[in-house]
């Protein structure tokens, strides 16, 4: 069940949350790609990227498991597990109430223009570049990997937490997808048009 909730937060908090946070770094990478027709050129460069952060999710995953447990016998709290779980479903509620637009969103991190400049002079030239950017990118403050980051805090295994931290990851990645393929429909005229007004 937790693994189903996490990918739904996932995917609908990432229509408004990732999209802006993360969408202009996958902008800034989209329109340094050559325009292509074939739709396996196209997703190649999108699947590097979002598995590189995939990877950082799951990797988070594993060492909130072990903090997890390790809390729960070094402070012998039984309910250690289920308040944790309690803080983060209300942490997960009340981001889906903002991604829905029912909350207004509160102030999050501003992770900084240093990361969004380093994306516009990067050229994805190479399956590895693509790879670290993706990995870097999902270290980012972010509300979203908070609330799953909490859940994975209360697994049973540090497999069940990278699990479930690859489950949200797994549901962010439609939106971005649409996002990098849509650059990729975009002419070059249109392309430096955007990058210009970034």
């Amino acid at each position: 069940m937790e693994y189903f909730a996490l990918f739904i937060i996932g995917l609908f908090g990432s229509i408004g949350h990732c999209a802006g946070m993360c969408g202009g770094f996958v902008s800034a990478y989209s329109m340094k790609l050559p325009q292509t027709g074939n739709l396996g050129a196209a997703v190649k460069p999108h699947l590097l990227f979002n598995s590189g952060r995939l990877l950082t999710y799951m990797l988070l995953g594993i060492l909130l498991g072990a903090a997890g447990q390790t809390a729960a016998i070094a402070l012998g709290f039984a309910d250690l597990q289920a308040s944790i779980r309690l803080f983060a479903g209300a942490a997960m509620i009340i981001i889906a109430l903002q991604a829905t637009g029912l909350l207004r969103q509160l102030r999050t991190i501003n992770p900084g223009s240093f990361l969004f400049k380093l994306m516009r002079r990067f050229h994805p030239n190479s399956p590895s570049k693509l790879l670290i950017s993706g990995s870097l990118i999902g270290l980012m403050p972010c509300g979203l990997v908070y609330a799953a980051g909490a859940q994975a805090l209360t697994a049973n295994s540090m497999v069940e937490a990278s699990l479930q931290m690859a489950a949200f990851g797994v549901g962010t990645i439609p939106t971005l997808f649409v996002i990098g393929l849509g650059i990729n429909k975009l002419s070059a005229q249109k392309r430096i048009r955007i990058f210009r007004s970034a």
